[in-house]
């Protein structure tokens, strides 16, 4: 996998912490989420997409191995940006995601709308296709 234009973002408070990494493979924007995606850091989150996101992107996954913890309102900053991606004729997938989070996906049906893959891999070669 060849990446290149890394960029990280951390933001800590006492009880939220967050670091996005955006990393390009291909044609493929791969955001790398780490920590917390909730009210207090949804902003940054939002920030550092739209700084890379825009209506020429076409192929999106955020990497979720590392996202520990996502509440309604990071939900909706989700949200938000896969209408963004989708209304232009883009793809905007999850990969990785962990329990904790898959269960917010799963009690709000938010599943039903994203394609989540088990691994950035199997993302990258379905985007591929």
């Amino acid at each position: 996998m060849k990446i290149r234009n890394t960029l990280s973002v951390g933001v800590v408070h006492t009880d939220t912490f967050m670091i996005v990494q955006c990393n390009d493979v291909k044609d493929v924007k791969v955001f790398l989420i780490k920590g917390h995606l909730t009210a207090g850091t949804c902003k940054i989150f939002s920030s550092e997409l739209d700084k890379y996101i825009d209506e020429s992107t076409r192929k999106v996954i955020l990497d979720c191995s590392e996202l520990d913890y996502i509440d309604s309102t990071g939900l909706g900053v989700m949200v938000k940006f896969y209408k963004n991606v989708t209304a232009n004729g883009g793809n905007y997938v999850l990969a990785a995601l962990q329990d904790k989070p898959r269960l917010v996906f799963e009690i709000t049906r938010a599943n039903r709308v994203f394609n989540i893959f088990k691994t950035v891999d199997e993302a990258l070669k379905a985007l591929d296709n």
